[in-house]
């Protein structure tokens, strides 16, 4: 009964979105190039930027047909670097951009009671968006607390969210941290600040929220970034989501940080390996992936068909049928070997390992063009392509996967 109200309140929300919403979406993504034909082979030199408006002509699975009328460019766009057009109007007296979503990062310029925001993106309390001004467009984080939201997508997200009893495959939790910044006694001990491992994890974040990551809801997924990424924080919240996974679902662990020898360092305490390792495994669920870009990382292994695109829901469908599909076991998936640096560079603002790691699972990493990425497929794009530009560098890091699993455990989807 519940399956059936849920997918009837689906059909009637959609319904109405179309009939009242007009077709104008808003660019998400730092550029978004212009295709001849809906297929990655055909990119113009054309391009749209941040925040851009386009009206949608055509639709087409995982694609749309654009015009730009600013310029008057017409074209085939990917359907994920749009979003529709939602409006948040502002309710603070005064509400500041932030360049991250946390208070640390306060900008400048800020928007007043009234304003109207286009909401880019949604992250734990906060909005990634863009303010359109008479002079230039301002883009970045506001607080939820400071906005006014009315649009049918929110509806739509919290019907999606919904726990559906009748729906039995396996799911995904995920854990995931970045410390760029630590605390005055880790400083004392003699541990630097970093530049983007904090943004390593927002990105790792946005992607697994993403269709092609699994769209994961926020009951299934935990950020902690730089505070909140203390020893306590870590193992309370990595035990408390674990223990609600099933044997048949998959649980990740990523960080992105500083490492010692068989150590994560956490915001204020250093987190073992061996810490990891027992809330990895005392977790019901069987298939198991720990992604660590971390200097030592390489330490946490040593102890005793169709080319046709797809639509996100069939990609996500796809995903967790093949999850489904394959064995049990643990992959240990490295940014680096046991006596190498884990290098991040400004050239990509985050570290070269997760950098790779990400592009990989946005499809570049399906050697096979079936739309699933394997951990075996990302394991040799993503080491291809860090050896390759660490040794132009000329400091070589080696990406490792080690473990006992199924190396045709996948990963990702694209289309």
């Amino acid at each position: 009964m519940k399956l059936i109200i849920k997918l009837f309140t689906i059909g009637f929300i959609l319904f109405l979105n179309q009939s009242v919403t007009a077709q104008t979406y808003i660019v998400n993504a730092s550029r978004a190039y212009f295709h001849n034909q809906p297929n990655t082979e055909t990119k113009r030199t054309a391009y749209v930027i941040l925040g851009d408006k386009v009206e949608v002509l055509e639709s087409r699975t995982g694609w749309a047909k654009v015009i730009y009328k600013a310029s008057n460019t017409i074209g085939w766009m990917r359907s994920e670097v749009l979003s529709i057009e939602k409006l948040s109007k502002v309710q603070c007296e005064r509400a500041y951009f932030h360049n991250l979503p946390n208070t640390e990062s306060r900008l400048n310029s800020y928007v007043i009671t009234s304003d109207n925001v286009q909401v880019l993106a949604e992250l734990d309390g906060w909005k990634k968006v863009i303010f359109y001004g008479a002079k230039k467009n301002t883009v970045g984080w506001l607080q939820n607390t400071c906005l006014q939201t009315s649009n049918i997508s929110d509806l739509i997200e919290m019907i999606n969210n919904y726990e559906d009893v009748a729906v039995n495959r396996p799911k995904v939790y995920a854990v995931i941290v970045g410390v760029s910044t630590y605390s005055t006694a880790q400083n004392n001990r003699g541990v630097s600040n970093l530049q983007y491992s904090d943004d390593d994890a927002y990105k790792m974040y946005e992607f697994l929220k993403s269709p092609n990551g699994g769209q994961l809801p926020s009951s299934q997924i935990k950020l902690l970034v730089n505070e909140e990424a203390s020893l306590a924080n870590v193992l309370f919240h990595s035990k408390n989501l674990y223990k609600k996974a099933q044997p048949q679902d998959l649980i990740l662990f990523y960080f992105s940080g500083h490492g010692g020898p068989n150590t994560f360092v956490g915001y204020d305490k250093n987190i073992t390996h061996t810490e990891i390792k027992e809330i990895l495994n005392s977790s019901p669920a069987k298939k198991k992936l720990c992604v660590a870009d971390a200097c030592h990382s390489g330490s946490l292994g040593n102890s005793n068909g169709s080319n046709r695109a797809s639509s996100s829901a069939e990609m996500i469908d796809n995903y967790y049928e093949a999850l489904a599909a394959t064995s049990d076991g643990i992959a240990l998936f490295l940014s680096s070997k046991a006596d190498e640096y884990s290098i991040e560079v400004s050239d990509f603002g985050q570290g070269v390992f997760t950098y790779y790691y990400i592009e990989g699972l946005k499809g570049y990493a399906d050697n096979d063009h079936n739309g699933i990425i394997t951990i075996e497929e990302l394991y040799d794009y993503t080491r291809k392509q860090v050896e390759d530009y660490t040794r132009n560098g000329g400091r070589l890091q080696r990406p490792q996967l080690k473990g006992t699993f199924d190396h045709q455990m996948p990963v990702g989807v694209t289309n």
